[in-house]
């Protein structure tokens, strides 16, 4: 069945992975897109990284905050002021010098959310907005690809796979 709904769906640019074939894909094969460099998208990156990922593009218009440094692995003192993307970008490629890691240091929004979707195989929200995670979640539908989203406020977290044909935050927080 999956080799059905694959072989009927639309074609897909050069470069990129079928949706249904991510979940078959090797890591190095993966290029991902992660969505915030804070909080959530320093550890979300290293565990790529960990895992073989071998082309990633970091998303934030934020700069280092001395407020960030005690929880955003990538960040440190002498980072304040730089763009957040710059920074764990520099500590990613010094970790795993085999890591592609291309920045976009501005805010992902109605404009560009479609365009960076369709240049990756596959996206993590690692933001902190509900409207950003909203825009995401419809950019995946609209794309047809995957999205995990990630969400945490102290002690608690959730996380989800927005994947072609299965639900998306609007089925489940606007129904």
């Amino acid at each position: 069945l999956k080799a059905a709904r694959e072989a009927l769906s639309p074609a897909v640019p050069a470069g990129h992975v079928r949706p249904m074939a991510l979940a078959r894909m090797v890591p190095s094969e993966v290029n991902a897109l992660v969505v915030g460099a804070g909080g959530l998208g320093c550890p979300a990156s290293l565990a790529l990284a960990r895992a073989g990922v071998r082309r990633l593009t970091l998303a934030d218009p934020d700069r280092v905050d001395e407020t960030n440094l005690h929880r955003q692995l990538w960040h440190r003192a002498s980072d304040v002021g730089r763009p957040k993307v710059e920074s764990a970008a520099d500590r990613l490629r010094a970790a795993f010098p085999g890591l592609a890691v291309a920045t976009f240091p501005h805010a992902v929004g109605a404009a560009n959310a479609e365009e960076l979707f369709r240049r990756h195989d596959l996206v993590l929200d690692a933001t902190d907005g509900d409207a950003i995670k909203f825009l995401l979640s419809d950019a995946s539908v609209l794309t047809s690809i995957p999205l995990v989203y990630g969400g945490a406020l102290r002690l608690k977290g959730q996380a989800m796979r927005i994947a072609p044909g299965g639900p998306c935050l609007r089925c489940l927080f606007e129904a």
